[in-house]
């Protein structure tokens, strides 16, 4: 069971995910190369190959925006929290 007053869980109900997604769609999809051409020596005479262009569906499916954002402002918070020390807090339980 979540304790909804832990501060990840107050902090998550409080993040305006559907904006974050929205702009972040555009950055993190996938993205279409334009591919270079390589010219090769073969046994019938010269060649040339268009190679590293489209997109690939090798390699694992992408992790949830939600998760990647998550987890980069945790690394944020913690990196302020070691330079900085901990913040006074009241009404929340749990820590960082």
């Amino acid at each position: 069971m979540i304790d909804l007053r832990n501060l990840l869980a107050v902090l998550a109900n409080c993040m305006p995910w559907q904006e974050i997604e929205a702009s972040l769609a555009q950055r993190w999809g996938s993205q279409v190369k334009a591919g270079k051409k390589i010219e090769d020596m073969d046994m019938f005479g010269p060649t040339q190959a268009l190679v590293g262009f489209g997109s690939s569906n090798a390699g694992r499916p992408r992790l949830p925006t939600r998760l990647m954002v998550s987890l980069l402002y945790l690394k944020r918070v913690r990196s302020l929290l070691f330079r900085h020390g901990p913040p006074i807090r009241s009404g929340v339980t749990g820590s960082l």
